[in-house]
């Protein structure tokens, strides 16, 4: 039981198994594995029991002797089929009712009665704390291990990363595909966390929402939602949401390979994000060009995987991890892409359109 809720609990957490896994999750320890775990007290509790009797100073009488005490104490289970209550409390008349039949069938000390009945008790306390520990441990561990760089998990780093684990829970609902504009996690109904990553959480620095960087100049006012701005969007009416956003997804051309939303490129376009791969890009932090013009060589700039994993790199490091990350996507047949600086709210990046050819298309219509 206690490895089961926590590789499952980690599992849901992480967004794994949808629906049926939580029906399973709740299901499962009542139906297949709460029998085997009471069939498991019956023979394991009165051998623990013994044994602690046998350590500290012996009984009168072999096991089957504690066998008999347990059994026949068994009745004060009774209470567990109280609804609500009975799984709360009524074990503990077992344990009551427990250590005086085995106090009086072995002759021996109320105290020593006491200590040996509670020992299975008590190691599965210890047990239980000691793996919800491990599991808070592993947890720390894992996340530290998801952010590369030298500035460890800090606030900048951990907006991108809600804005990346919103894309990833979002393709997990829909076969490993993510959203075709990130405007559709705005008016989904998913869960309040992923509600609060995009259209709740405001940066404690900047009093915006989660697509403005800290670091950054840009604001909600300066990214357009359709006809409006995503300022003007999180005050609007769900009718008036909705109306934007489907104005978002329609202006997305099908050959889309990167978009610009607030200070976030997203690179996913195209690609299945159901794999946990960590060399995949997903979204880069850079900010709006169109307000705060080219980094400086040594800013800082956050690229997140299909892993969940954020990287914080300086601005003069990404064109060459976008070549690497150009030859990965080649060997996974998608599009390359172009100089992310390049790609802003009017010019998403497309396939078979370089930076060049859109120039000089930008010229022609001028």
């Amino acid at each position: 039981l206690l490895a089961y809720y926590g590789i499952g609990g980690l599992w849901s957490s992480m967004g794994g198994g949808g629906m049926w896994w939580v029906v399973m999750f709740w299901l499962l320890p009542y139906w297949i594995l709460l029998p085997f775990g009471v069939l498991g007290i019956i023979v394991f509790w009165p051998m623990i029991t013994h044994l602690a009797l046998r350590w500290t100073g012996g009984c009168q009488h072999s096991i089957d002797r504690t066998y008999h005490a347990f059994a026949y104490s068994a009745g004060a289970n009774a209470l567990t089929a109280i609804p609500c209550f009975g799984l709360a409390f009524g074990w503990i008349w077992w344990i009551v009712s427990a250590t005086i039949m085995v106090k009086t069938a072995q002759k021996v000390h109320g105290g020593r009665a006491v200590l040996a009945v509670l020992m299975l008790p008590l190691l599965l306390v210890v047990a239980f704390f000691g793996v919800y520990g491990v599991g808070v441990w592993a947890s720390s561990q894992m996340m530290g291990g998801m952010v590369g760089g030298t500035a460890g998990f800090n606030t900048q780093t951990q907006q991108t990363w809600m804005v990346n684990q919103g894309i990833i829970s979002s393709s997990r609902q829909n076969g490993g595909m993510g959203p075709t504009h990130i405007a559709e996690n705005l008016v989904k109904d998913q869960s309040s966390y992923t509600v609060a990553t995009f259209s709740g959480t405001l940066s404690a620095t900047t009093n915006q929402s989660s697509f403005c960087h800290p670091d950054s100049k840009t604001q909600d006012s300066d990214i357009q939602m359709g006809e409006t701005t995503l300022a003007e969007f999180l005050k609007g009416s769900a009718s008036e949401k909705y109306m934007a956003a489907a104005y978002m997804l329609d202006s997305i051309p099908d050959d889309v390979v990167a978009y610009r939303f607030g200070d976030y490129v997203f690179t996913y376009s195209g690609a299945m994000l159901n794999t946990m791969d960590p060399k995949l890009w997903t979204v880069v932090m850079l900010p709006d060009p169109d307000v705060n013009g080219e980094p400086d060589p040594k800013d800082m700039i956050h690229i997140a995987t299909a892993d969940y994993s954020v990287l914080e790199v300086a601005y003069d490091e990404l064109a060459k991890r976008l070549a690497d990350q150009n030859d990965y996507r080649d060997s996974m047949e998608l599009a390359p892409l172009p100089d992310l600086l390049t790609i802003t709210h009017a010019k998403p990046a497309r396939a078979g359109v370089t930076s060049a050819d859109d120039s000089s298309q930008q010229d022609d219509e001028d």
